[in-house]
């Protein structure tokens, strides 16, 4: 009853940043499993469909370092606001009817702006709670609940029209999103001359490798472009059963936030998440022996969950207040570009989870080898 109780009181800003974002992966993921279709429709070839998300995922990669440097000249509650208006305004553009290199531009800076969300989100959501495991778990409930959502709205709303016009009202959504954004309550949420990045510490570069690895996995398998296309060309699942599927998967993994909160408090967030992205890589490789058996493949987008959730609070526990923005653009630019080397690399294998397999058990002997201290809640007031 105790644990039950506290994981379900809110803070005010957790909150208003939960709702926002529950309502902003709403509108994403009622398309955004079906943009290789997107894609394929407008012209560009199946082969090149690695090389445009390796671009696509450096953009969004290259928006989490221009995201720790804006900090130090915009507050995160405008930064966060602003950065989500922009973003539905240029969903609304992709509507339009736009050559191959339009649409890509478009894209390009979508995902540049997605990345810049990232520290004001993350040093917003610190600066809420004392307990850090406990606000970016229910930060993760929100956003699990809009990937829920959000196929299920794409699932219904193709009935009635085109993938483009579930876009724009994805574009609708994300005004409303903007909306909520601006009243987050502004703590000296980790803007202004005082902000510095940080020096790469033991602890930092052992979570950006292990990021960087799990990257590499998941920008091929729940992230990438391959799954879509393999349910599409393999199994013959059209867009609304694709999206139901990841439905799904979204729904399972809300049922396993309080499993994967109760085991970070007892075992600690490192070894958690190294467990999790060794299962993933191994379920997705299992079940790219035998497509049809999606229980494999659901249960893999289940564990991807974990890194998400813990790998900022892991990371801002680490350093002072004055670098957590910095250090999340930092981090996420170094692994989120070796991530996204990733699909231009496996893109051309008959087999790319074979690699994946093998770099999650890289990355979970990391986490199991090496030990990392101190995974305790820490929290400095801002």
């Amino acid at each position: 009853m105790n644990f039950k109780l506290n994981i379900m009181r809110f803070n005010r800003n957790i909150l208003l940043v939960g709702i926002s974002l529950l309502l902003s992966l709403t509108a994403v993921f009622s398309f955004y499993h079906l943009l290789p279709l997107l894609l394929l429709n407008n012209g560009f070839a199946e082969s090149s469909l690695g090389t445009l998300y390796t671009v696509f995922l450096f953009s969004y990669n290259a928006g989490q370092l221009l995201g720790g440097f804006l900090l130090k000249r915009i507050d995160a509650r405008r930064l966060y606001a602003l950065s989500t208006l922009l973003v539905a305004l240029l969903f609304a553009l992709l509507y339009l009817p736009l050559t191959k290199a339009l649409l890509a531009t478009l894209l390009f800076v979508i995902y540049l702006l997605w990345g810049i969300q990232l520290p004001p989100q993350g040093v917003i959501v610190h600066a809420a709670e004392e307990d850090t495991t406990r606000s970016f778990s229910q930060i993760e409930f929100f956003a699990l609940l809009g990937i829920l959502i959000g196929p299920f709205v794409g699932y219904g709303l193709l009935k009635f029209m085109s993938l483009k016009g579930v876009i724009l009202f994805a574009a609708g959504l994300e005004i409303l999103v903007t909306v909520i954004r601006w009243n987050v309550r502004d703590k000296k949420d980790g803007h202004g001359e005082n902000i510095r990045f940080p020096r790469f510490s033991r602890k930092i570069v052992l979570i950006t490798v292990f990021v960087s690895l799990a990257f590499f996995v998941f920008y091929s398998t729940s992230d990438g472009p391959f799954i879509p296309a393999i349910l599409k060309k393999a199994l013959s699942m059209d867009l609304r059963q694709i999206s139901f599927l990841y439905g799904i998967s979204t729904l399972i993994s809300i049922g396993f936030i309080p499993v994967f909160y109760l085991l970070a408090k007892k075992y600690g967030m490192w070894k958690v998440m190294g467990i999790s992205v060794f299962v993933h890589g191994l379920l997705i490789y299992l079940w790219s022996l035998q497509y049809p058996a999606l229980i494999l493949l659901v249960l893999g987008f289940v564990t991807v969950q974990p890194t998400y959730t813990y790998f900022m609070p892991l990371l801002m526990d680490s350093v002072s207040e004055r670098e957590r923005g910095g250090v999340l653009g930092a981090v996420g630019f170094i692994s989120g570009t070796v991530g996204s080397l990733s699909p231009i690399l496996l893109g051309r294998l008959g087999n790319p989870f074979i690699i994946t397999c093998a770099v999650s058990i890289v990355a979970a002997l990391i986490t199991l080898v090496i030990p990392f201290e101190n995974q305790g809640v820490k929290k400095s007031g801002i």
